[in-house]
């Protein structure tokens, strides 16, 4: 089936993330690369940010009592700024490649922090057609809702679009809704995806 539309993740396939390190260092605990995106999405405050349900300083001190974190708020909300680092290489030329080929859409579980330091200290959302952002969509990945809302705004067909995501879970539940779906963790590895298909 051809593909018309791509759907991309952003942190840790477009953008570095440091979570292990800083999430690690604010729990005060080694926490395993693989368990940090399911305590990610399990913990209710972080639901409540990412879908735009409370304010950056409550996330904050909820985040604290949550965690039971012995920082101050005013270091968590430092550590959180920075989980988010720079593009990864090249990235901005593979997206431009790319847009050349596709309907392009951003789809991230995010919030206005991050959404707004990437605006502004890079440039790599203006390829896209679309952003669909978690905390302005009301769900989090890897809800169906969420996929749900973006192909209905797209118009594309699930089988001719295909979800490139760092993520496991949001990969098995993109392919549930007859999406092509790819786990990666770099640009390269999607256009080296869409070149063969």
């Amino acid at each position: 089936m051809t593909i018309k539309s791509i759907l991309l993740d952003l942190g840790g396939v477009l953008v570095d993330l440091e979570w292990h390190q800083r999430v690690s260092m604010l729990l005060d605990r080694d926490v395993p690369p693989n368990e940090i995106h399911q305590l990610w999405v399990d913990s209710p405050i972080v639901q409540d940010f990412e879908c735009g349900r409370c304010d950056h300083e409550t996330f904050v001190r909820g985040l604290q009592q949550e965690f039971e974190i012995n920082a101050t708020t005013g270091d968590i909300a430092e550590h959180f700024y920075h989980m988010v680092k720079g593009p990864k290489p090249d990235v901005e030329a593979v997206l431009g490649r790319l847009a050349d080929r596709f309907h392009m859409g951003l789809l991230s579980n995010t919030n206005p922090v991050h959404h707004q330091r990437i605006l502004d200290e890079t440039q790599i959302l203006k390829p896209f057609d679309q952003l669909f952002m978690s905390y302005q969509m009301g769900v989090m990945k890897p809800h169906e809702d969420i996929f749900h809302q973006a192909l209905r705004q797209t118009g594309v067909a699930p089988e001719q679009t295909a979800f490139f995501d760092d993520g496991a879970i949001n990969i098995e539940a993109a392919k549930k809704l007859g999406m092509q779906a790819f786990q990666v963790n770099s640009p390269q590895e999607i256009e080296k995806i869409l070149s063969e298909s």
